[in-house]
């Protein structure tokens, strides 16, 4: 319902995922100079922003009064990933792993607290933004059930003569769904 074709996709494993398992498979970092090709990658897909107030106040993520990013970025750094008293994980990111941006004519100096947690053998497969967390508790999986309960999708019909024009512009705006 965001306009661009998405899924969501909750895995259930057997076991419960130790800390070193979470970071053999899921990475919030940015691949160095000796792996060219992900690194690549995972600055055209997995970067956050820009955003920020001296970066761009307007971007979509920034809060009403152009403050601060709502989805948390940058987000912290640290030496190595924990998961905090509610579930919730903070993979490992350092502020000194950095690299320069190219976005929309400009450049912007990075490091691995812009980066979106991914496994990095999904980007190298599919050169395509895939977001990638672990969940370990019942509340950490409720961010997928919102879009189940965001209502249902619309259709349009018409009876019409004599194979009248169909303003298809029309048709598109009254059926498509926006989020905020």
């Amino acid at each position: 319902k965001r306009g661009l074709p998405h899924a969501h996709i909750l895995a259930k494993l057997k076991h419960k995922m130790e800390v070193e398992d979470i970071d053999k498979n899921i990475s919030a970092r940015i691949p160095g100079l000796d792996q060219p090709e992900l690194r690549e990658k995972v600055l055209r897909h997995m970067v956050h922003g820009p955003c920020g107030k001296f970066r761009n106040a307007k971007s979509p993520c920034m809060d009403p009064e152009g403050q601060h990013c709502t989805k948390r970025f940058p987000k912290e750094a640290n030496e190595k990933t924990h998961l905090d008293e509610r579930g919730y994980p903070h993979y490992r990111r350092s502020a000194l792993n950095c690299a320069t941006l190219k976005k929309r004519g400009k450049s912007f100096d990075i490091d691995d607290r812009w980066v979106v947690a991914h496994n990095p053998d999904l980007i190298q497969k599919y050169d395509a933004h895939i977001n990638v967390e672990y969940a370990s508790t019942p509340k950490t999986v409720k961010y997928l059930f919102k879009y189940v309960l965001k209502g249902p999708d619309r259709a349009r019909s018409a009876l019409v003569e004599n194979c009248q024009p169909v303003d298809e512009v029309a048709e598109y705006e009254t059926q498509r769904v926006i989020g905020a």
